[in-house]
């Protein structure tokens, strides 16, 4: 489902419905976001977007808001 699917409505319950359908395939949905920040010497610190969600650790750039890298879930570990 994606937003040109999106038809007519009867009623503003179903919009929500098929909205929040929509937003939980994103894959930053739920997410708690943190302004974190890389120190390595004698470099100046970076300043990255952490979010973590159901799915893992994502780091984003603070500009473009773009995942650079991802620290997945899985049952017996994780997948980066």
């Amino acid at each position: 489902m994606n937003w040109c699917n999106i038809q007519k409505f009867s009623s503003i319950i179903q919009f929500i419905s098929q909205f929040s359908e929509i937003l939980q395939t994103w894959p930053l949905f739920g997410s708690s976001f943190f302004s974190v920040r890389r120190i390595v010497d004698p470099a100046p610190p970076e300043e990255y977007i952490m979010a973590l969600n159901k799915s893992g650790v994502h780091f984003l750039d603070p500009v473009t808001h773009v995942s650079f890298w991802d620290v997945v879930y899985l049952m017996h570990g994780f997948l980066e």
